[in-house]
């Protein structure tokens, strides 16, 4: 199948967000529970000793690929469903072999980047880290730990060198999906995409950066009327709602740089 690769303007980076956010106001139930089934069946994964963890990483490129299936059947009018996770093991037996490799490869990838962390900290985090576990079960006061900077640096270096590696996967699943390419194929043509790109996704980062302080703000106020017992009640399922809104968000940016899929 062929595949057009298109540069949308800046501009697009805001509509991605708002239709994100209408995506996910169509049908929150449907966009916020396979989040939820998500964690559920990554904590579940969690529990299994040794291979846990990595499967869970693994999982990572197919939530992003089941919001892409998600926000196509939202442009269609479908329902979003919890099938949409079964979507891509329907296309195919090279479909699945290739989908299976590149959330090897992307689990991999993510082991390495945190690995070479530890090395580049010397360990730090992870002592600082056990410190602060130390203290939350002795019930020790926490605040000097919890505001280490060996903490802060670590999980802020940690983030930037996941987000370095998520970037290629970004596209990826759904290329291999719709666009029926090898994991060569589809890491490289979403690492163009993404380039060309680059000022839509600059724009779109920090349009989502602004909701995501608006939402603090938000919290901040009912913190102020409603003290901070009710406001828990209040963060989680207002955090769910981000995330669902957020990966709603995803297939749109995949339509305007390959266009519509043909096939789905």
């Amino acid at each position: 199948m062929g595949l057009r690769l298109l540069t949308p303007p800046a501009s697009a980076g805001v509509q991605w967000v708002r239709e994100g956010l209408a995506n996910f106001f169509k049908q929150p139930m449907g966009f916020a529970s396979l989040f939820v089934m998500f964690l559920l069946a990554a904590q579940l994964l969690g529990l299994v000793p040794v291979v846990g963890s990595p499967l869970a990483l693994m999982m990572v490129p197919l939530l992003g690929l089941a919001y892409m299936c998600a926000g196509l059947r939202t442009a269609r009018g479908q329902l979003v469903q919890p099938q949409v996770f079964a979507e891509p093991w329907r296309q195919g037996p090279v479909v699945r072999r290739n989908l299976l490799q590149l959330c090897a490869l992307y689990m991999l990838a993510c082991v390495l980047s945190i690995l070479m962390c530890d090395v580049l900290d010397g360990g730090e985090f992870n002592r600082q880290l056990g410190l602060l576990s130390d203290a939350m079960a002795k019930s020790q006061d926490m605040e000097q730990l919890a505001i280490s900077p060996a903490i802060a640096q670590g999980m802020f270096m940690r983030l930037v060198a996941t987000t370095l590696v998520g970037l290629p996967f970004w596209h990826a699943p759904a290329l291999v999906m719709w666009g029926q390419q090898s994991v060569a194929q589809a890491l490289f043509s979403s690492t163009i995409a993404l380039w060309r790109a680059k000022a839509a996704f600059t724009v779109f980062g920090l349009a989502w950066a602004g909701v995501m302080v608006g939402a603090m703000a938000v919290v901040a106020v009912l913190s102020g009327l409603l003290g901070g017992g009710l406001t828990m009640l209040a963060v989680v399922p207002l955090g769910i709602a981000m995330i669902g809104a957020f990966q709603a968000s995803l297939y749109p940016t995949y339509r305007d740089c390959f266009g519509e899929p043909e096939s789905a």
